[in-house]
């Protein structure tokens, strides 16, 4: 388990979700948002999505199928981007670790 710290709040995600991008986009999919997530929590995070236009009633089914598929959106995918921000978070402390760790045993 690896603790992150995501916008101030800490959590401990399995380091293979971090590293691994097709544990990640499998556990982060559509199919875990359509069959996994309750109503309640599809509530939640709709409100982390960018308002649609109201008058075409598909607009959010359409961008949750453009998100979990990896689409790209004006700056690539946000959950692709969001997996490589993680991971590039992990390196960086390994990468530390493993120095401090080198200097210490000279």
């Amino acid at each position: 388990m690896e603790k992150c710290n995501i916008q101030g709040t800490e959590i401990e995600l399995p380091i293979d979700l971090i590293e691994n991008p097709e544990i990640f986009s499998h556990v982060l999919s559509l199919d875990t948002w359509n069959c996994v997530l309750t109503p309640d929590d599809r509530k939640h995070l709709k409100k982390f999505l960018p308002v649609l236009p109201t008058d075409y009633p598909h607009a959010q089914e359409e961008n949750l199928r453009s998100l979990f598929g990896g689409e790209n959106f004006k700056f690539g995918n946000p959950l692709e981007t969001f997996q490589k921000k993680l991971q590039g978070i992990v390196n960086v402390c390994k990468t530390f670790i493993e120095t401090l760790t080198y200097q210490t045993n000279w």
